[in-house]
């Protein structure tokens, strides 16, 4: 405040008009008296034949009504500041009006919208000190209007995946999987993301994404423990991710887990049912049942990765017993009959949210050496048709989160890796409500059942 004093010493004396800049008033009053008396000037020609008086007089009408103007809405203003900011107010008051005895050393219960709309003196002093304050005021906007901002620009990104989809093989990890090149590009990007991530082996995730060396100070990553055959670990996941989360939104749930492996061996950890049927469907729909308020409170949009797999489901009827541990159904079709289930849960899950979030199924394309089929007996290899490499599947994915042109029909959930919708009677036999619902168990079926309850 010195530095400004000093250079209106007279104008300071005068009433303070250098120091909080009250030319405002002046300029308000001089535009309409502008206003005012050349209106004046001009309706006295036309009556009288003279414009001088009524110029005078109107003009000086006017400056009265814009100064009058002005001050009433920089006092509105300045209460709404104190309101807001009473400390900054009342350091700027006992700054600019020093010999003012009744304001000085006042505390804060002194600064309120009551006490100074009940005085027009302390009115007066009020407006000055709020134009003194202004630019620090305008600092905090621009503080407040920077943290929305960066507020907005951040979108959680829960993505689960297993060892088999994203290649984690023991102590080496390779790279090759469709969700991680997702990841990647979203890395990439100046747009800033938070991620949270679930995988088996938590350290060597993390030093896959280290390797990337992508820009830390715009992009977060955290990766937490997740064994998707393992439904407690589902649980404990989810637990953990809500307390990370706390009160921001989840604006992507990215459901890309997937393993081809086949109903040789019995249910992990006494489930009935085998591996990939809980690894490929169960677990993730146990997460969202987990995850379901947060994501309602969001208006989260879900992101099931399918596969064209689901039209190789000729006999539904068989899907029980197929489905079992131990049934010794093999890979090629357990994996089109888990990708058939799960578009059944995404449609049951579509029809519970409703318009509380978006629900879609995304396909990445035929992508060869994602070690999807490692299991498997059927390896993928870029000479078939319609193959795609690994940075354009990720892009098919990426094109989930953020397409807008939604068809009418709300059971038009599937994007095929071309970028459209694939036509309802493509999937026609996940359409079945009863069917949705057979293979949707509630959170309380799904704990009894596998032994969490």
């Amino acid at each position: 405040m010195t530095d400004v004093d000093a250079k209106f010493p007279l104008l300071q004396a005068l009433g303070g008009w250098g120091v909080v800049r009250m030319i405002r008033s002046m300029i308000a009053g001089i535009s309409h008296a502008t206003v005012v008396g050349v209106s004046g000037a001009i309706i006295g020609s036309l009556v009288w034949g003279t414009a001088s008086v009524p110029f005078i007089v109107a003009s000086s009408v006017g400056f009265a009504l814009g100064s009058w103007r002005w001050y009433q809405t920089a006092t509105r203003e300045a209460l709404t500041q104190l309101q807001r900011y009473p400390r900054l107010i009342r350091h700027h008051m006992e700054s600019n009006f020093p010999w003012q005895a009744e304001i000085q050393g006042r505390g804060m219960d002194f600064y309120t919208v009551t006490r100074f709309s009940s005085s027009w003196t302390l009115q007066s002093m009020l407006v000055a000190t709020w134009l003194s304050a202004e630019p620090s005021l305008g600092d905090l906007r621009s503080r407040a209007e920077s943290r929305i901002i960066e507020e907005d620009s951040f979108f959680y990104i829960f993505t689960t995946f297993t060892t088999e989809h994203h290649g984690f093989q023991h102590q080496n990890y390779r790279g090759d999987g469709c969700g991680f090149e997702a990841i990647k590009q979203l890395l990439a990007q100046s747009q800033p993301y938070k991620f949270i991530l679930g995988a088996r082996d938590t350290s060597t995730t993390q030093a896959a994404y280290d390797a990337l060396h992508f820009d830390s100070s715009r992009h977060s990553l955290k990766v937490v423990p997740l064994e998707l055959s393992n439904l407690k670990t589902v649980r404990s996941f989810a637990q953990h991710t809500l307390d990370t989360l706390g009160q921001d939104k989840l604006d992507y749930l990215f459901l890309n887990a997937a393993q081809n492996k086949g109903a040789e061996d019995k249910g992990p950890f006494g489930s009935k049912w085998c591996e990939s049927y809980i690894v490929n469907h169960l677990s993730q729909h146990y997460l969202v049942h987990l995850l379901k308020d947060k994501i309602v409170e969001s208006q989260s949009r879900v992101i099931f990765v399918s596969s064209g797999a689901v039209r190789n489901v000729p006999d539904i009827s068989v899907l029980d017993k197929d489905l079992l541990g131990g049934a010794g159904t093999k890979d090629t079709t357990i994996y089109c009959e888990t990708k058939f289930v799960q578009l059944l849960n995404a449609h049951w899950w579509r029809r519970q949210f409703q318009s509380s979030a978006r629900v879609i199924a995304v396909s990445p394309g035929l992508i060869p050496g994602t070690g999807l089929g490692r299991h498997g007996t059927f390896k993928l290899t870029m000479d078939m048709p319609d193959a795609k490499s690994l940075p354009e599947g990720g892009s098919n994915l990426l094109r989930a989160f953020t397409i807008s042109d939604f068809p009418t029909d709300e059971e038009q959930i599937f994007l095929t890796s071309w970028g459209d919708w694939w036509s309802k009677d493509v999937y026609a036999n996940t359409l079945d409500e009863q069917l949705q619902a057979k293979w949707s168990p509630s959170k309380e079926q799904i704990e009894r059942e596998e032994g969490l309850a």
